[in-house]
């Protein structure tokens, strides 16, 4: 019993975790910043991915804590569920570890509301610098 405790904190202890995220109301071609650790090495590329409801996400930059990514143009409006996986060897197989899910709004432009506009104002106002001059608000 004490060994499979061990291993299953070992296992828990490797996962990437996701800490923040921002913005968190987006829309197709904002900078996202996902903030957190263990997501691993630059030199590592092939082996992390940002997973989402619709398919895998193309990474734009990562280090050990943050992935920036831009939201695709093709992202319908909604709720839309995000997380990283990163490959590692487990027992001598090569398996997905993944970070918890985080949930990002999407808003869409051919329908923008004016609550989707405060939305997204309040999302970015909330978000760090970086993510700002990301996103073109300086």
């Amino acid at each position: 019993v004490y060994w499979a405790f061990q291993e299953h904190y070992r296992w828990m202890a490797e996962h990437p975790v996701i800490q923040t995220i921002h913005p968190t109301f987006v829309f197709p071609r904002n900078v996202v910043i996902i903030y957190g650790n263990k997501f691993g090495s630059e030199s590592d590329f092939n082996n992390l991915k940002l997973g989402s409801s619709k398919g895998d996400l193309k990474i734009s930059y990562w280090n050990n804590e943050k992935v920036i990514f831009t939201v695709p143009l093709d992202w319908p409006a909604g709720k839309l569920d995000i997380w990283l996986k990163r490959k590692k060897s487990w027992h001598g197989k090569q398996i997905w570890d993944r970070s918890k899910k985080v949930r990002l709004r999407v808003g869409n432009f051919k329908t923008i509301t004016t609550q989707d506009s405060l939305d997204y104002s309040q999302a970015l106002k909330n978000s760090s610098r970086e993510v700002k001059r990301l996103n073109g608000d300086f």
